[in-house]
């Protein structure tokens, strides 16, 4: 580390001790997670147990392949890794989380195999996952910065890319305790980054390897509204009413927005899907709502839906389809840094509002834009913006017509990412 900057070298050692004593801690607080199993910390904490070990007992890749490791921080984020996957399907595939969020709706021998948490960030630990993946290639999701791994595959010399990069103006690396994050992000072979403005400010860090390429959200998004799909719990509840769709609902915020639109149109239905799922939240939909609602979990093939308002959908995996029986939208992370997906419901000509936040993504502000999309930041907001379209369906017809010709402008990513990958691999299986 002498060829290194003095702050460099300093937030470096201070994030190797971290993480080593992170690793220590997680190990101590086992006992802790186990007594409440349920709760997101506990996941996190629960899954990293021996995970070494199950990784190396679970693996299962052909060695006359070349082997892919995906790294994505949660669910939303391995949406961009899925139609990359399906591309590759000649490679073996390695995914890794870091959230239960992203692991639970993903491993599973009815999901991907070769679904693991990753260990903790600590250099013993990198060396040893490295170990025994023995992978090609890396590719980390959007802002995953793992220095230990990162520094562990470049000493390998395995190519690391990190795939739809939004590097701000503003962002962490511009800022004077940005030293690590500099560091970090020049330790991968190559970055594709979402837009030019990027770009550029990849080359004012001294970054030389980029492309810029689309986004894959929407391939992925695409991919999913073509799948045939059938629920009957939700057509029978929603029957020949049109419906309204929150999706991933994240915080208090969202759901006071969301309630007070139910609460205020009562004779529309709602179909109402957590970011998080757990008794606590969806104890605190339920009292939030005026009108009749039931979870997901309670229906069976004899429940009336006569006057039941609202949905609530208490499992995970399935939102990006369930928008296809939604007329208009909601989607939920707009008060906090991270908005979830606003493409999944665009594909499926549906217009959406959306929180205030969207300095992370460019989506949102190209959706306004085209009158798709819609910032709101209070309940007064979004009633009057569902009151202006709820009911106009030259308008609905209009919107649909506008997010199909924005939805095909901007296919194709995945196609172009997989054909740099393949190129870094040089080989014909993939």
């Amino acid at each position: 580390m002498r060829s290194l900057p003095l702050s460099q070298k300093l937030f470096r050692n201070a994030y190797v001790n971290v993480m080593r004593l992170t690793d220590r801690l997680v190990d101590g607080y086992y006992r802790l997670a186990v007594a409440r199993p349920n709760s997101k910390f506990s996941k996190f904490v629960i899954g990293r147990k021996n995970v070494l070990n199950d990784i190396r007992r679970n693996i299962d890749i052909d060695s006359s392949r070349k082997t892919v490791w995906i790294h994505s921080s949660s669910f939303g984020e391995f949406a961009i890794a899925r139609p990359l996957i399906s591309t590759l399907a000649d490679c073996n595939i390695v995914i890794t989380f870091f959230s239960p969020s992203g692991y639970e709706p993903t491993s599973g021998s009815h999901k991907f195999k070769n679904t693991f948490y990753l260990p903790i960030d600590s250099a013993s630990n990198a060396s040893a996952f490295l170990d025994i993946v023995k992978p090609d290639i890396a590719l980390f999701m959007v802002s995953e910065l793992w220095l230990c791994y990162m520094e562990e595959l470049k000493k390998r010399k395995i190519p690391a890319l990190l795939i739809s990069a939004l590097i701000r103006d503003n962002s962490v690396f511009f800022k004077p305790y940005g030293a690590l994050h500099r560091l970090m992000i020049k330790q991968f072979s190559h970055i594709i980054c979402l837009n030019d403005r990027s770009a550029d400010n990849l080359k004012k860090l001294g970054v030389t390897s980029y492309s810029v390429i689309g986004d894959p959200l929407f391939d992925n998004a695409y991919i999913n509204s073509r799948k045939e799909y059938s629920n009957p719990v939700i057509e029978r509840f929603k029957g020949t009413d049109r419906l309204f769709v929150a999706g991933s609902i994240d915080t208090d915020r969202d759901l006071k927005l969301v309630s007070s639109l139910a609460n205020t149109f009562g004779d529309t239905k709602f179909l109402i899907v957590p970011h998080t799922i757990s008794e606590n939240v969806l104890n605190r939909i339920i009292s939030s709502l005026n009108g009749k609602a039931v979870l997901y979990s309670e229906c069976t093939d004899n429940t009336d839906f006569s006057y039941v308002q609202t949905l609530v959908v208490d499992y995970f995996g399935d939102l990006p389809l369930l928008y296809r029986y939604g007329t208009w939208a909601y989607v939920g992370g707009g008060f906090t840094r991270y908005l979830h997906s606003v493409i999944e419901p665009v594909v499926y000509g549906i217009p959406v509002a959306f929180g205030p936040d969207i300095r992370r993504k460019t989506t949102p502000l190209q959706l306004i834009d085209a009158g798709i999309g819609e910032s709101v930041g209070s309940p007064a907001e979004i009633r009057n913006w569902f009151r202006a379209i709820m009911r106009d369906d030259a308008r609905l017809s209009e919107i649909r017509e506008k997010a199909r010709e924005y939805v095909q402008a901007n296919l194709g990513a995945s196609l172009h990412i997989v054909n740099i990958i393949s190129g870094i691999l040089d080989a014909d299986k993939c």
